[in-house]
């Protein structure tokens, strides 16, 4: 389980232990990339959702896709939603350097724009996704409205792949021959997962085959083979740090909401 999932876990539990007399509680982030990580169900049967950051963590992204012979940055119509005037004004801004940011790469390049920018994009971006709450770090919880006075927002541009999947059946006889040439004999399988143990560290090692390239991460007492993509895209990505001095709302007060 990665520390994402844990921390979500955790958090559902913590919702579940303190405020279960107001609400249900419900981890859906890992069931569906499409909605926010917990649901509630109120009592008198309303819902919303509460989205989990770990911090330092992502905090929401869009594609934005350079035109070489315009030299200029569009908003790509694989986002699932409309550009907001926020999107508007950063690719605005993207383009004023377009030389630069074409070439920012998977390092990434900043972008300069005061922090409310950023703070309502990500606003509109959750609200879409009926998320009224967000829990962070030491389970601090404060409304989706406050991010901007919770968290210190940077953006950047860059190239992203864009994800890992189980490694594929048409693979898995490929994979499990280069294990035991490596003399690695115990793997196995669960629910479609591959999965090794080895006494040596190799969390996050990758190798590749057939043009595929393969990473070992780390699940408890073993390793998941986890199979990476081939495909790469240009990413707006929003990151969002703790203020130190944040204190979220105390329960009295969320429990008030719940009400």
């Amino acid at each position: 389980m990665s520390k994402w999932e844990e921390f979500e876990k955790d958090c559902c539990k913590y919702l579940k232990n303190n405020f279960s007399t107001y609400a249900n509680f419900e981890e859906m982030g890992r069931k569906n990339s499409n909605v926010s990580d917990i649901k509630v169900v109120l009592n008198n049967g309303k819902e919303f959702y509460i989205e989990t950051k770990k911090c330092p963590a992502q905090c929401g992204q869009f594609v934005v896709l350079p035109d070489c012979d315009k030299k200029e940055f569009v908003y790509s119509l694989q986002n699932d939603d409309e550009a907001t005037q926020e999107a508007l004004e950063i690719i605005e801004f993207m383009n004023k350097d377009f030389d630069s940011f074409s070439v920012a790469g998977t390092r990434g390049k900043k972008i300069d724009l005061d922090e409310s920018i950023f703070a309502k994009w990500i606003i509109d971006h959750y609200t879409k996704k009926r998320v009224k709450y967000i829990i962070t770090n030491d389970y601090k919880l404060f409304p989706l409205c406050d991010v901007a006075n919770a968290f210190k927002i940077t953006a950047k541009y860059r190239i992203k792949r864009s994800g890992s999947t189980e490694v594929s059946r048409g693979k898995m006889g490929v994979v499990m021959n280069y294990l035991d040439s490596l003399g690695i004999k115990d793997v196995f399988q669960e629910s479609q997962k591959m999965f090794i143990k080895t006494e040596e560290t190799v969390n996050k090692k990758r190798f590749v085959l057939d043009n595929y390239e393969y990473m070992f991460s780390k699940r408890d007492d073993r390793y998941e083979i986890r199979q990476l993509s081939n495909t790469y895209n240009y990413n707006v990505i929003f990151s969002v740090k703790l203020k130190k001095d944040y204190k979220g709302l105390d329960e009295s007060d969320f429990i008030k909401a719940l009400l």
